[in-house]
Parts: C-alpha cells; structure tokens; sequence
C-alpha cells in the first residue's frame, strides 16, 4: 500500500518538567510546536517516551554508556537519541483487535556506527524481547501487539555527515507491516508517524544530541625533579573540566624503579577542600629537557576509572600539560591520542 508520510521537525522531548540539569547548567525545554498531520494522540505518546538528557546523563554514572562516544575534541561522530513505537496508537474503533507481528531490526548502513537499546517500550514479558545481534550498527526483536503498542528508546552513534546530504547513509528500519530508510541528516530533528491501517503504524522521534559532558577535561601543573636527582621529584597542578572550570588540586611524585622503570603516582583533592577525590599512577618517559606521562586514574567514592597523559618540559620547573578522559568497559580505544 501506499503509505501517506507526515513529519515536520521537532525539537528536544517536551516533557512535563521544563528545566534539565546539564554540566550544572539549567537548560530551558520548551514544547515544540504542534506538527501537522501527526495525531495529537500519537505524539503524547511517544513524546512521554523520548530519552532525555538527563537520563543519558544519570544512566552513564551507573553504567557509562557514553563511554561508546570517540574521544573528545572528534567532531566526526555525531550521537542521536531516537524513539521508535509501533502498533495500535490511535483509538478509532472498537476491539476485537487482530495480533500484528511486529518483529524486526533496527541497523545503521555505516561500519563505524554504534546501535544501543537504552530503553524496551511497553515489552511483554516472555512474549516481546530482543534478540542477540553479531554487530554493534544492529538491533532486533520480537514484538506482536493486539489493541496495544510497543517500542524501543535507542542511542545511535554514526560518523557526522552533512545536514543537507539526504542521500546520505543511514538508519534503516525493518519489520513485516512497515520499513523505512532515515539518513541521518534527518534524524538531526524529527517527529513523524507513518500509519499501516486505521488504528496500527509507526511514530519515531528522534534528534541529535548535543556533546554532554562526560567526565573529562584538561591539567596544567608543574613537573619539578629533585635539584640532584632527575629521575626523581614531585609533580603539582590543577584539573579542569571542558569549560575551564578546576575540579580538583592534583599533588604526586615521580621516581625511577631499580629496574629502570618510571613511575608516578598522586592524588586529586577537592578545590577548597582537601579531602582526597581520587588517585591516578602511572609511567613516564624522558628525553633532553622533554618528557611524556601516561596512567589511569580512580575516584575513591563512585564507579569513575579513567586515563590521563600529557607532556612536561622547558626548564627546572617544567611546566605540565594533559589530558584526562573517564573510561569504561566498553570502551575499548585507550589511546593516548585525542
């Protein structure tokens, strides 16, 4: 059948609180505009299941999904929060209602893409669930509704393309009443329902996220070697987070093993407070007048591991320069490389 499209651009979720809480900053959500064609009904109901901000925020201090994201400063990747629902969304008869299958996949035509399921809308247990895909650029599932609905909330990372390539490559949705192909140069802002019958079809919503702010940031201090001993000596300085902001006073030494190997090791305090925030250790390595650090750090009072480096060099005080970045399991690119 021929499927009558309605979508028009959408901006982020309207949800019933107006204010997130991001990098310590109140944004302001406002409700967007009602967009033409699709049913009032049909976007109440996605838009109650968008994934906002801040529960990609919150969910990342338990499980640090945004730890898939390429390390910072990379603007070739671009991360969309996307909400498919499917099934029967509109009220306009009564039951009985007939079982629809609604089993698919969701796929990303890029090799480099990332596909996470961060939320199962309205599954049945034992009747809809997911199923295990090879690839990390897929999703799929089982879903069969009757006079109800189903849906997933997804976080979909892709290289960056252009925002007026429409033939660009995409996201592809794939299931027996209905498929649809979205480059992602749509998926920056869009609210759009595609109907299969009188009461069943398919809403998505879905928009591009802004960089958040997952921990990381930058240090500056001094590498300063004992006046007759190089291979030994203390280390100082601050952290800061993308913004510039000190998040903490860093104070360690460095030394050289029996064994030739180079270490450091330290602690980060808090700014005002010199209560101990977190430890960091690692090697250093050291040529005329100009040297190179690397390690890992850990927080004392939460689930936060990460990596820092950074160089020192130019004179008897050597000034240090890093960078620190929060990693986690799923994170495989430990690369000292930004």
């Amino acid at each position: 059948m021929r499927y009558t499209v309605f979508m028009r651009a959408a901006g982020v979720c309207a949800l019933a609180t107006a204010a997130l809480i991001l990098s310590g900053c109140d944004v302001q959500l406002t409700q967007p505009d009602q967009p033409e064609g699709v049913p009032t009904q049909v976007q109440q109901i996605i838009e109650s299941r968008c994934i906002t901000d801040q529960e990609i925020g919150e969910s990342a201090e338990q499980d640090p999904i945004g730890c898939l994201w390429p390390p910072l400063p990379d603007a070739s990747y671009s991360m969309y929060a996307v909400t498919f629902i499917w099934g029967h969304l509109l009220n306009v008869r009564m039951p009985p209602f007939p079982v629809e299958d609604w089993s698919g996949e969701l796929s990303v035509s890029s090799a480099e893409g990332v596909v996470k399921v961060f939320r199962q809308i309205d599954f049945e247990d034992d009747e809809d669930y997911l199923l295990p895909v090879v690839k990390p650029t897929a999703a799929a599932w089982v879903s069969k509704t009757a006079g109800d609905f189903d849906g997933l909330g997804l976080l979909i990372w892709a290289p960056a393309v252009s925002t007026t390539d429409v033939q660009a490559p995409g996201l592809t949705f794939k299931t027996i009443p209905f498929s649809i192909t979205l480059p992602f140069s749509k998926l920056e802002r869009l609210l759009a329902y595609y109907p299969v019958s009188d009461t069943d079809g398919v809403a998505v919503l879905a928009r591009r996220v802004d960089r958040l702010a997952w921990p990381r940031g930058f240090i500056k201090g001094e590498w300063v070697p004992e006046e007759k001993d190089a291979n030994r000596g203390s280390l100082s300085g601050m952290w800061y987070d993308l913004f510039g902001i000190p998040v903490g006073t860093m104070a360690g030494s460095f030394w050289t093993d029996p064994d030739g190997v180079r270490r450091f090791e330290g602690w980060l305090s808090g700014v005002f407070l010199t209560v101990v925030l977190a430890e960091f250790k690692g090697t250093w390595s050291c040529g005329e007048g100009h040297g190179r650090f690397e390690g890992t750090y850990r927080y004392l009072n939460s689930k936060e591991t990460g990596i820092l480096w950074g160089e020192f060099g130019g004179g008897a005080r050597m000034p240090l320069m890093g960078i620190w970045r929060a990693d986690c399991p799923v994170n495989t690119d430990t690369s000292p490389e930004l």
